[in-house]
């Protein structure tokens, strides 16, 4: 507000002084004018590109975030469950990890286990698949992420087996589209 009545009076003051005739404060006005359009183009373009970077960070921030949780309620299920450890070692194959088919199986809790992955999963890859504003480099790196979480997935013959019978009740279609292509399951 100060500056405001300031520049008030100064512009009373130069209009009662007849100052504003003279050619060379017309010509310093001009100059101060043009570099004030210089300065505020300056700030324009300088805020425009904070902006970018402001929204490549929560890009990347999402992406984290997704892919956090698809990670962490996997391990954290299986952590709850230590009787889902041969599910687990199928899928996440553990160091000096040995395939041997599972002697004694849980059908019900292994449906869970598919599908809290799938749902997580499928939120991944609908945002992914949407998401208009990643720049190529970002997509690929993102793309990579998702197909070796996926092919982790993929073998293992429990996982597999699950998904195939619960395909037909998935309410994902972006999910089963993006599996159908990359693993032609």
């Amino acid at each position: 507000m100060f500056l405001f009545t300031l520049c008030i009076v100064i512009c009373i003051l130069i209009w009662n002084s007849k100052l504003h005739t003279n050619p060379k404060f017309t010509t310093l006005i001009s100059l101060i004018t043009a570099l004030t359009i210089f300065f505020t183009s300056f700030s324009i373009i300088i805020q425009l590109y904070t902006f970018n970077i402001q929204q490549t960070n929560e890009e990347s921030k999402i992406y984290d975030t997704m892919f956090t949780n698809l990670y962490h309620d996997s391990i954290n299920y299986f952590e709850t469950n230590p009787k889902m450890n041969y599910y687990y070692d199928e899928i996440f194959r553990p160091l000096h990890y040995i395939y041997k088919p599972a002697n004694e199986r849980y059908y019900t809790e292994e449906q869970q286990v598919t599908r809290l992955i799938l749902q997580n999963l499928s939120e991944l890859i609908y945002y992914f698949n949407n998401d208009t504003t990643l720049i190529e480099a970002d997509k690929l790196i993102i793309g990579t992420k998702i197909n070796r979480f996926v092919g982790y997935l993929v073998r293992s013959p429990i996982f597999v087996e699950n998904y195939k019978h619960l395909k037909k009740t998935l309410l994902y279609p972006s999910l089963k589209k993006y599996i159908q292509t990359n693993f032609h399951i």
